[in-house]
């Protein structure tokens, strides 16, 4: 394949695009045309990869980006009925409060009350999309907390959980055991925990932000901090928050 870069059109373009948004990218306009936003794309994806990052497509690119091009690696444990495409869960209700993520499904978890485990349809989809790509990559599952109530509002202890499209989720420890087993408030179920697994935790963000590149994460490994995965914030040593699901 010819390399690809800034200014390059043609169908070769638009294929890169539709792998670029299978991969999570959000381009806008799949038109064949290699602009700025394509670059940046290319970038970001090279970045996430660990690559040389010079937003050029050139036989590495492209391989790391056709091992992608299903939107999950298919091993036999991933249910292909709960993994949608960055495209497919835009297209979905994000205002109404009125879906439920069940106690337990393909690859996830509920943990605390599933009374507060109600979110718009875009949300439910998008955890039920991460939660089978994360398990098919590294056998873990999604442990889901709080979302909100039925219908939004109100909410104890979140002001912020309130419209559906805030979420906490746990994160990944190596010997399998929850951290609601640890105690949340001991220095056990946070990053500092010698169990905490953060390679699992790494990918649990990368598959988040596959699936919607805006999320905004709030969780304080100073690691992830530091690669730009994730953004300090009080009081979350001890779960990720996903804030404003749009």
């Amino acid at each position: 394949m010819a390399l690809l870069r800034y200014g390059s059109r043609g169908s070769q373009v638009e294929r890169l695009q539709q792998q670029l948004e299978a991969a999570g990218f959000e381009l806008g306009d799949v038109d064949g045309i290699f602009g700025r936003r394509t670059q940046a794309a290319v970038q970001a994806f090279q970045r996430q990869q660990g690559i040389t990052v010079d937003g050029i497509v050139g036989s590495q690119t492209q391989g790391r980006l056709q091992g992608r091009a299903d939107g999950f690696d298919d091993d036999g444990r991933t249910n292909p009925g709960q993994v949608m495409t960055p495209a497919e869960l835009r297209r979905l209700n994000n205002t109404r409060v009125d879906h439920q993520m069940p106690d337990r499904g393909p690859g996830w978890m509920g943990y605390y009350s599933a009374s507060r485990r109600w979110g718009t349809e875009r949300t439910i989809e998008t955890l039920k999309t991460v939660a089978a790509r994360y398990h098919a990559a590294t056998g873990q599952t999604l442990r889901i907390g709080d979302i909100s109530l039925r219908g939004g509002g109100d909410i104890s202890g979140h002001a912020s959980h309130e419209t559906g499209r805030n979420v906490d989720i746990d994160m990944a420890f190596s010997d399998g055991r929850t951290d609601i087993e640890r105690n949340r408030n001991s220095v056990n179920a946070t990053w500092r925990s010698p169990h905490y697994d953060r390679a699992a935790t790494r990918r649990l963000i990368q598959e988040i932000k596959r699936a919607n590149p805006n999320i905004q994460i709030l969780f304080n490994d100073p690691v992830l901090v530091r690669e730009g995965l994730v953004r300090a914030y009080p009081n979350h040593d001890n779960h990720l928050h996903l804030q404003n699901m749009n």
